[in-house]
């Protein structure tokens, strides 16, 4: 599962993955508010906000300028939470944690490495619009172990 983050040209970090019917349990693919949902959809999430754009939804979106993957994000539907984290819903929040993480390492998008003096740091690519259009890479990185 590929996963990427942006910066959209108003400053916003989104990170945007996309969720296919073999990622859904088959109980939760049954549900009826998931009706338009069924062939999957591509999630946007920055901070609390996350964001649906159901299938079907340009394939190329993983190589996609950034000004593209911004007007996906516009034309994506919010995501209403309706009701209370539950403890399963906690669990599930960790399993999809997990999966997140593992898809980021699978695609590349980060690297770890040692430094001289032996610290762990990670490396994370980060691709952003400017307000004027311009679309620019970053190289984040931060130590792992302190």
């Amino acid at each position: 599962m590929p996963v990427r983050e942006f910066t959209d040209s108003r400053g916003v970090e989104w990170r945007v993955w996309n969720v296919s019917p073999a990622h859904m349990h088959p109980v939760t693919r049954g549900e009826d508010y998931m009706a338009d949902l069924q062939d999957g959809w591509l999630a946007f999430e920055s901070g609390p906000e996350k964001r649906r754009l159901e299938a079907p939804y340009p394939g190329s979106w993983t190589t996609a300028p950034v000004a593209v993957l911004e007007e996906l994000c516009r034309r994506a539907s919010v995501v209403i939470r309706r009701r209370a984290r539950s403890t399963s819903g906690e669990h599930q929040a960790v399993k999809a944690a997990a999966l997140e993480q593992q898809a980021i390492a699978e695609a590349g998008g980060s690297r770890l490495f040692l430094s001289p003096r032996g610290r762990e740091w990670t490396v994370r690519v980060h691709d952003w619009a400017s307000s004027d259009g311009d679309e620019r890479v970053c190289c984040g990185s931060r130590p792992t172990t302190s």
